[in-house]
């Protein structure tokens, strides 16, 4: 009985926290998430070696160095979303939203690296993983 209200207490939450988002102004409480985001990942690359910064003309852009003289930003746009800029290719956004409850950023598909236990609701995947993934994809388009 109790996993039963476990299932049901973190659905309703998921279902409360997509709706508050769609419905209210949370643009500032997003970019503050955004930015420790961008602390975070860059924090986390330094362990590996890669040259990513927050971008040191704009605390809203995170500078991904592909190569020597290429870059690509991961920007904060104006109404808070997040959008990867590259030369010569078109713009994409991030899909990323932001979790009123939690403030928090969170991907919008489930996290396939979670095993799933009976009768609870599989996590969506963290936001470092889905910068981890457009990284790593930036960087392989370059060898």
């Amino acid at each position: 009985m109790a996993t039963e209200q476990k299932y049901w207490d973190l659905g309703a939450r998921r279902i409360l926290a997509d709706a508050v988002e769609r419905n209210f102004d949370h643009i500032e409480s997003r970019k503050e998430a955004t930015r420790l985001l961008f602390k975070q990942f860059t924090e986390l690359t330094k362990q590996y070696s890669l040259k990513v910064e927050i971008d040191k003309d704009n605390d809203d852009a995170l500078c991904i160095h592909e190569s020597h003289f290429k870059r690509a930003f991961i920007v904060i746009d104006v109404d808070g979303t997040l959008v990867l800029r590259r030369r010569n290719v078109a713009e994409k956004i991030i899909p990323l939203h932001f979790n009123p409850i939690t403030k928090m950023l969170e991907g919008d598909e489930a996290d396939p690296d979670f095993v799933p236990v009976p009768g609870e609701i599989i996590p969506r995947r963290s936001a470092l993983s889905v910068l981890a993934l457009i990284a790593s994809s930036i960087l392989e388009q370059e060898k």
